[in-house]
């Protein structure tokens, strides 16, 4: 059930509940093609969406062949790290980006369950995640 939430004048609040994560992701879109309609026409000003944080598989797809493709024959994971080292950084303390980095050839699309629980893990997520097993997608606007 979608639910505008005021909170102030000059700002909304939507929020999309649902048990899926690919049907949140999936409205959440719609709303967000609502929004940069009344954005173009000068009814708000800017918004933001949980959609503009966490790309749907297809995109995920376009994205890695394009890195893959440019990234073939290609060593990042070691270049980054030599680049650290140059500079005078502990590469150690990079690890898990280092071993993304070296993994990116073989990465592949995850699902919007994955991404969300990933999110959710980062700084970034901690402390706003609902503690029920809902998910919820919460796009926000502001007006003039």
């Amino acid at each position: 059930m979608e639910k505008h939430l005021s909170l102030s004048p000059k700002q909304m609040l939507v929020a999309l509940d649902g048990q899926l994560p690919a049907e949140l992701m999936e409205r959440g879109g719609r709303v967000e093609t609502l929004l940069a309609e009344y954005q173009r026409r000068g009814n708000i000003v800017s918004w933001s969406s949980l959609g503009q944080v966490l790309n749907n598989r297809g995109v995920q797809a376009e994205v890695l062949n394009s890195l893959q493709q440019s990234l073939a024959g290609k060593r990042p994971s070691e270049e980054v790290r030599g680049a650290l080292q140059e500079k005078g950084f502990a590469p150690e303390a990079f690890g898990p980006f280092l071993d993304s980095l070296a993994g990116l050839s073989h990465a592949a699309p995850v699902d919007e369950s994955e991404a969300l629980d990933h999110l959710g893990r980062s700084p970034a997520g901690r402390g706003g995640a609902p503690s029920d097993q809902r998910q919820r997608q919460l796009p926000s606007a502001s007006l003039h």
